[in-house]
């Protein structure tokens, strides 16, 4: 790929669908005392970030120094997120979902480096009554988890905290590289589609539309078996739209029946102390289009169908579109996937969201709802053909999550024409017509009865939240790995893991086989 390409399109490839358009928070700029000559300017430090993530990787705020992430921080909302340990331990990845934040030594850990945070920054401000409120946004800071998000204003303390042995990260989660800014925002209407081509569903004796390609993963046949019965999806996304009935009123309608739907929100809107907590609403598009593929139900109004139609769903809205890159969306993710994990009813969990940073704060996230026993299922990533070598997005990076991408109905494994793929993906759904990549899949739209197209990596991550769904009701009494090994059994590269597919395409009919080992897909 030609390097020129780069400056020019890079934010423009981590639209796992094409995102909707972003909160623009400015630069604070009130509280800075360091001299401005240190401050790296924004076109290089976006090269920095070039030369890091190389070809095809992460980029990772803890290989740049401190002077960077202050200067990241500085340049964009002036926020801070530092997570903090006890006693030098910094890997808390397996004890996470059980520390009690209100316990004596957790406490004193918090406040020793809030202490001295305010130290530095009274001094730098000239402000000798500096408090903690005064640089503690509330809406981001709960207490309930080992971090903090804080405004800062001097480069020493950026500089204390890393040297200090009880901070796990400190990371600028408001800085995005400058082309961001020019990114699309055509992925989030999802207005329903009177151009459907009508060989892209099969119509059933109730008018329900089924996506062409649920026969190439045997979900018909599997449903002979599951339904997704006692089994809650979380669909951590943009929300869901009050205006598709679908996903209200009729979410219980035709063969779909007893289940329920919840929606709720952890994103806020707003910079600092003027957030205000966003409604379940999906403004975007994306969410609305995702529970459809993972539950949708089986009704007569002729709309299209989802593949675990009988499962329950949680929606959370956790960002405003499916790039994360706000401390807003940092946070949301973060408590979203808390929220699922708490839930003993929610066993899958449904991410067709993601980032191109290794996102600290998101990670305790997962780390949270994975220690529980969830089913994470995260989106490789979407990108615009020119910018396809790019590879996997965060989270799906993460061996506690597992990573989807699309591919078309050829013969043999070829990525869609916006899908990442590389070593760190474990599945592949088929989501696009090898002789049409403007075809993929239906799901459900903002409204009416009329469905939409959606395609990329996210549908086939929603897809795959359906049909665990589906493995995980026909085999309650398995654990997280037991599923996660009956899919793989099920998988057209197993035993040999392909080196940009993973286990490749899944067999549902096989994964959902009771009583026996699933056969392998031919």
């Amino acid at each position: 790929m030609k390097t020129d390409l780069r400056p020019i399109t890079f934010w423009c490839i981590i639209l796992l669908c094409i995102s909707c358009a972003k909160e623009q928070i400015e630069p604070l700029g009130s509280h800075v005392s360091s001299d401005q000559r240190s401050l790296l300017d924004r076109s290089e430090m976006d090269e920095i970030i070039r030369a890091q993530m190389g070809e095809r990787d992460l980029f990772y705020w803890k290989n740049v120094d401190a002077r960077y992430i202050w200067s990241a921080a500085m340049q964009s909302d002036q926020l801070l997120s530092v997570g903090f340990c006890i006693n030098g331990e910094k890997d808390i990845s397996q004890e996470i979902h059980r520390i009690d934040m209100s316990q004596a030594e957790w406490r004193a850990a918090k406040t020793e480096l809030l202490e001295m945070v305010l130290d530095i920054e009274r001094e730098a401000r000239g402000e000798a009554e500096l408090s903690a409120a005064d640089i503690l946004p509330p809406h981001l800071n709960s207490g309930e988890w080992p971090n903090f998000f804080f405004q800062v204003s001097d480069l020493r303390t950026v500089e204390a905290l890393r040297s200090h042995p009880n901070v796990r990260y400190v990371e600028p989660t408001g800085y995005h590289l400058a082309q961001q800014a020019q990114r699309s925002d055509s992925g989030c209407s999802n207005e329903p589609d009177h151009g459907i081509n009508a060989e892209d569903y099969i119509i059933d004796d109730l008018g329900v539309k089924i996506p062409w390609n649920y026969p190439l993963h045997n979900i018909p046949t599997a449903w002979n078996t599951s339904s997704g019965n006692g089994i809650r999806i979380g669909v951590l996304d943009t929300g869901i739209s009050s205006d598709q009935d679908n996903l209200g009123e009729n979410f219980n309608s035709g063969y779909s029946e007893g289940r329920s739907v919840q929606r709720l929100s952890t994103k806020w809107s707003g910079a600092l102390w003027w957030a205000d907590l966003d409604s379940p609403e999906d403004d975007c598009g994306h969410g609305t289009s995702m529970s459809g593929v993972a539950c949708g139900p089986w009704s007569d109004d002729g709309n299209a169908l989802g593949v675990a139609y009988n499962a329950d769903l949680l929606s959370i809205r956790a960002v405003e579109d499916v790039v994360i890159t706000t401390s807003n969306e940092s946070a949301g993710v973060r408590d979203a996937l808390k929220v699922a994990g708490k839930r003993s009813s929610v066993k899958v969990i449904s991410m067709s969201i993601g980032d191109p940073f290794y996102n600290s704060t998101v990670a305790d996230g997962v780390y949270y709802a994975h220690n529980e026993g969830d089913i994470i299922l995260c989106a490789a990533g979407t990108s615009f053909s020119i910018t396809t070598w790019y590879g996997v997005v965060f989270p799906a990076t993460m061996e506690e999550t597992l990573a989807v991408t699309g591919v078309t109905d050829a013969s043999s494994p070829q990525k869609c024409a916006s899908c990442h793929d590389g070593s760190e993906v474990d599945f592949t759904i088929i989501m696009e017509r090898q002789s049409d990549s403007d075809r993929h899949p239906i799901s459900l739209a903002m409204h009416s009865d009329q469905p939409s197209y959606i395609g990329g990596s996210s549908v086939a991550t929603s897809t795959l939240a359906g049909i665990t769904a589906l493995v995980w009701s026909a085999h309650p009494g398995d654990t997280r790995e037991q599923i996660i090994h009956r899919i793989k059994l099920a998988s057209e590269h197993y035993p040999d893991r392909h080196p940009d597919f993973g286990w490749g395409r899944v067999d549902a009919a096989a994964a959902v086989q009771v009583n026996q080992f699933p056969v392998l897909l031919k």
